[in-house]
């Protein structure tokens, strides 16, 4: 499994908490027509100049004049609703991952989203014109719901599933048993920031052998020898460490397209480079820009699942 790059850092927890389900466990845009894209709060910054279209309506972003169209090297508009053409026995990185294509064998980058914060305003995100991934944090109420809500937009969804310190094997089992009722079609787990998975190998080997049983892959992040990684390599799960988190620390756009330029050239030397970051309008805003970049038609942004096993 890939280290994550030498300026690789941590996220913060972006989600709001409300009522777990597991309570033991509980404790603008791109341009200015791109302004009803992403419905701004107060604390982000407004759209400006270089129109897209609106993705709302199901529309390519225009380029600028000189630039690439977003579909050089990303991967084409999912349906909504178009159901993965996967067996009903099939492991569920298979059965709920999002048709894609990559007819010129770019190398793959994939984006999962955390949770925004709602103060700083909602989003379209699940309307973009590109592939991303959605991790749903698993112990809040509502999980179910937004799970729904992503499958319906015909993008992948992934468990984020929090852990304490400490965490036996047994708190783990009964953990995922409750999350993964709540979050049913997801093609992996994410762990959290403060990389729970990694609590030691006792806990990785049960989150791995969970994973495997239900044909799930995994993300996580770098914490020492990885034994996470290494349980899930030991039992078939197709693993991955996120390479960078692009928007922690309130980045303003200009600093994310910088990291999403970085992440496509470690993409270019190894396939399946994952990177994480918020669902929030600063950050929308940053990848509709990169999208119509150069840098873009280098890589093909991917579902995770495809990122995953590519590797």
């Amino acid at each position: 499994s890939e280290q994550p790059g030498p300026n690789a850092q941590q996220a913060e927890a972006g989600s709001s908490r409300g009522q777990p389900i597991v309570r033991r466990f509980g404790e603008a845009g791109a341009s200015r027509q791109a302004g009803h894209f992403l419905r701004v709060g107060s604390g982000a910054q407004k759209p400006s100049n270089n129109a897209l279209h609106v993705a709302s309506q199901g529309l390519k972003p225009a380029a600028p004049k000189g630039a690439q169209t977003a579909n050089e090297g990303t991967a084409p508009k999912p349906t909504p609703n178009a159901a993965p053409k996967a067996a009903s026995d099939a492991p569920a990185i298979e059965r709920f991952a999002a048709p894609f294509d990559n007819p010129e064998n770019r190398p793959l980058m994939a984006v999962i989203l955390l949770p925004g914060n709602e103060n700083e305003g909602a989003t379209d995100a699940l309307k973009l014109p590109f592939l991303v991934s959605f991790a749903v944090d698993a112990s809040q109420a509502g999980a179910t719901k937004r799970m729904q809500e992503i499958r319906e937009a015909g993008r992948e969804v992934l468990l984020l599933a929090p852990l304490p310190a400490g965490a036996s094997p047994g708190d783990v089992e009964q953990a995922f048993q409750a999350y993964l009722d709540a979050v049913p079609q997801s093609v992996a787990a994410m762990d959290t920031p403060d990389a729970g998975f990694q609590g030691g190998r006792q806990v990785a080997s049960q989150v791995a052998q969970i994973l495997a049983a239900h044909g799930m892959g995994l993300v996580t992040y770098a914490k020492g020898l990885n034994p996470a990684a290494q349980m899930a390599e030991r039992d078939g799960v197709p693993a991955a460490l996120v390479f960078r988190v692009i928007d922690d620390d309130g980045r303003n756009r200009s600093a994310i397209k910088r990291f999403l330029d970085q992440a496509a050239f470690r993409a270019g030397q190894r396939s399946g480079v994952i990177l994480v970051a918020h669902d929030r309008p600063e950050t929308i805003a940053a990848l509709l820009e990169w999208s119509l970049g150069s840098r873009a038609g280098k890589v093909a942004l991917a579902p995770v699942s495809a990122a995953l096993q590519a590797r």
